[in-house]
């Protein structure tokens, strides 16, 4: 499986489309299960995919730019645990502190239910004394019943009005589907939302 998603990666990256990302629960085969479906956006490459410990990372950056040196990045995190209520999660986030961060600021921007999985929009922002780096952070939470996903757009500086607005309509087609459920069961392209 990891051949194939690798494979997969490097086509759709060079195609610019969408991902769907499937988590890899016990007893579910390739395409089964929770679906997470994330489009790449233009100009961006995956730059990394990374298991530990039941997470999946997978990291997303502006063509140009490099893991060590970055300015901008998507990143779609798949947590190893479901079932969370979205109460529970919302006062973990509004309490999480970035680590490089001497202040923290977190706005629930929306939340709802979306194919029938709750899911919330936080916009985090954090500065450094002196104010020698900022940084914003919109994230995407939707809870699964079998795991956690989290999309989250950072930029390195302080996001303007109209950069916030695209990245907030981005995220609203960023959806979660289950093979396994009648009336959330992904498209058979494997690919679900915008």
């Amino acid at each position: 499986m990891r051949v194939l998603l690798a494979a997969v990666l490097a086509v759709l990256t060079a195609a610019g489309g969408a991902l769907a990302f499937a988590g890899e629960g016990e007893g579910e085969g390739e395409g089964e299960g929770e679906t997470i479906s994330v489009v790449i956006p233009e100009g961006y490459k995956v730059a990394s995919t990374r298991r530990e410990k039941g997470l999946i990372v997978h990291q997303m950056i502006p063509e140009g730019e490099t893991l060590g040196n970055w300015q901008e990045m998507l990143v779609v995190q798949i947590f190893p645990f479901g079932g969370v209520e979205m109460l529970e999660y919302e006062a973990f986030y509004r309490q999480r502190k970035l680590p490089m961060c001497d202040e923290t600021s977190t706005t629930l921007v929306q939340k709802g239910r979306e194919n029938g999985y709750d899911f919330a929009l936080f916009n985090t922002s954090c500065s450094t004394a002196p104010a020698a780096r900022r940084e914003t952070v919109l994230i995407k939470a939707i809870l699964g019943n079998d795991r956690t996903f989290v999309v989250a757009k950072t930029w390195r500086f302080a996001a303007g009005e109209a950069e916030m607005a695209t990245w907030t309509h981005y995220l609203e087609g960023v959806s979660l589907c289950d093979s396994r459920i009648a009336g959330v069961k992904c498209p058979e392209n494997g690919m679900g939302g915008g």
